[in-house]
C-alpha cells in the first residue's frame, strides 16, 4: 500500500474535488479515486486499528454522496464536506497513536 499519510492527503484533495465537481466525467472519476483509497485504508487498518473503520466509512460516504453517488439522507455539500475533512482529521489523528 502507498503512505497511508499519502492517501489521506489524496482523499482530502477529493473531498475538495467532489465540492466542484460539474461533470458526470468528473464525479465518476472522484468516486472511483475515493472508492479505491479508502479500500486502501480499510485494507490497512481492518485489523490493526478496527476502531478507525467508521471514519473510513463516513468519509467515503460524505464524499461519494457529494457526487451523487450515495444517498444524501438531506444534507448538503458542505455539511458533508465538513463531515469528510474532520474523518480526515481523526484518521491522521488515529495514525499518531
Amino acid at each position: 500500500m502507498n503512505s497511508v499519510s499519502l492517501v489521506l492527503s489524496k482523499l482530502s484533495d477529493l473531498i475538495e474535488l467532489a465540492a466542484i465537481s460539474q461533470t458526470d466525467f468528473e464525479k465518476a472519476a472522484v468516486f472511483s479515486a475515493t472508492t479505491a483509497l479508502t479500500g486502501m485504508l480499510e485494507a490497512e487498518f481492518s485489523e490493526k486499528r478496527p476502531h478507525a473503520m467508521e471514519n473510513i466509512e463516513r468519509l467515503r460516504w460524505s464524499i461519494c454522496a457529494m457526487v451523487g453517488y450515495d444517498i444524501s439522507n438531506g444534507h448538503d455539500i458542505a455539511r458533508h464536506q465538513s463531515w469528510a475533512r474532520a474523518a480526515v482529521v481523526a484518521l491522521e489523528d488515529t495514525l499518531l497513536t
